[in-house]
């Protein structure tokens, strides 16, 4: 709404990789219709003070772009959004024009996204963004969205998968999840997430039980702590029911944990343990992470990150970028590991992550990454303050 204002737009999408093409003289006509005689009707469009004569020419222009045959998408950049805030009065009015913005889209079918100068949250800006319309306070990021989202139209069905695997277990956190790895586990295993049969138990008798029914070998693991294994709160390979009392007692002992996990043991050759999370973090949101895991993951910090969810083309370039890449691969004439079902792991992760902020942190370590597939051993997750690093 400003020719300043138009020309920065302009600069910023094409900095951006997309095309600011000037309008055919059908649609400018539309718009000579439409904006008083000083208004500029190429592209960008300057309303020249049209909106604040009549707020609702924003939409009508808009309408006009979105409906003609110049325009794959439009940016409004300026001052729409921050009429309330030094005129309280127009309010209503703005926000009835927001809503005509978001229904020109919707009809139309091709996105708006608004660069708005509001320094605040206004009524106008929460209709824009509860009806879906992204909007930004900086042109850069309105650009680069834009821009984002050319790039994912033009990638073929193959490349964008969905962003599920499996329809997402929504009720785990609204019956009270605790951040234990049994809540944990359920969360994530109703996105897809595989785990190996597990009993939770609080004393020997229903371990020995859980175990028989699970079938042996078994593992014992402590819950609530931090690192199991230097606690000694994680006993392998328990054959049967007189190594598994045994292991109880001494766990027990050590520890003073109140509740147990009895687990199907689980050996895969030629696997590779991987590290996987999501963190809330203030500045972008849901951040996913993946690296080399095990014991020696914060040794290794061998980690790669993304803004999730994630896709899993996305997911399979980041397991692809960690240093030790090529343990995945087949290092040294091993049998490379099914690089897709670590993919689908990591993508599954990112979802739980991404749709239950809730958590400030969600991990899973290790997940075995082998020949045959992927299946996650351990998970805790953390409820409470917001990160402020990835």
């Amino acid at each position: 709404d400003g020719g300043g204002q138009g020309a920065l737009a302009a600069d910023a999408l094409a900095a951006a990789g997309l095309s600011v093409p000037p309008l055919r003289e059908s649609t400018m006509s539309r718009l000579r219709l439409i904006l008083p005689a000083a208004a500029g009707v190429t592209n960008p469009v300057d309303l020249a003070g049209a909106g604040e004569s009549d707020m609702r020419s924003y939409a009508s222009v808009v309408n006009a772009l979105l409906t003609g045959p110049d325009a794959d998408a439009v940016v409004l950049s300026g001052y729409f959004g921050d009429y309330a805030t030094s005129a309280p009065q127009l309010a209503d009015a703005e926000s009835a024009v927001a809503g005509a913005l978001a229904d020109a889209s919707a009809d139309a079918g091709r996105p708006v996204v608004v660069h708005s100068m509001a320094t605040t949250e206004t009524p106008a800006l929460r209709v824009l963004r509860r009806r879906g319309i992204p909007v930004f306070d900086r042109i850069e990021h309105a650009a680069a969205a834009v821009a984002s989202a050319a790039r994912w139209t033009a990638l073929s069905p193959a490349q964008v998968p969905p962003f599920a695997v499996a329809p997402p277990a929504r009720d785990v956190a609204a019956r009270g999840g605790d951040g234990s790895y049994e809540r944990t586990r359920e969360l994530l295993a109703g996105y897809g997430l595989s785990f190996p049969a597990a009993r939770f138990v609080a004393d020997a008798g229903s371990a020995a039980a859980a175990a028989a029914d699970i079938g042996y070998p078994v593992v014992l693991k402590a819950m609530g702590l931090a690192h199991k294994t230097e606690a000694g709160g994680v006993a392998l390979g328990l054959q049967d029911e007189p190594a598994l009392r045994a292991a109880f007692a001494r766990m027990q002992q050590r520890t003073r944990a109140a509740a147990f996990a009895v687990e199907a043991m689980v050996h895969r050759p030629g696997s590779v343990e991987l590290i996987m999370g999501v963190r809330q973090d203030l500045a972008f949101g849901p951040v996913a992470m993946v690296g080399i895991g095990g014991i020696t993951a914060e040794l290794l910090a061998d980690t790669a990150v993304g803004l999730a969810p994630l896709t899993r083309h996305r997911a399979l370039r980041m397991l692809g970028s960690l240093r030790q890449a090529p343990l995945l691969t087949g290092w040294r004439g091993a049998a490379p590991v099914e690089l897709d079902a670590a993919a689908a792991a990591l993508v599954a992760i990112a979802l739980a992550g991404a749709e239950h902020p809730e958590y400030s942190e969600l991990e899973v370590n290790p997940v075995l990454a082998h020949p045959g597939g992927a299946i996650a051993l351990d998970a805790h997750g953390v409820l409470g303050a917001l990160r402020t690093g990835a």
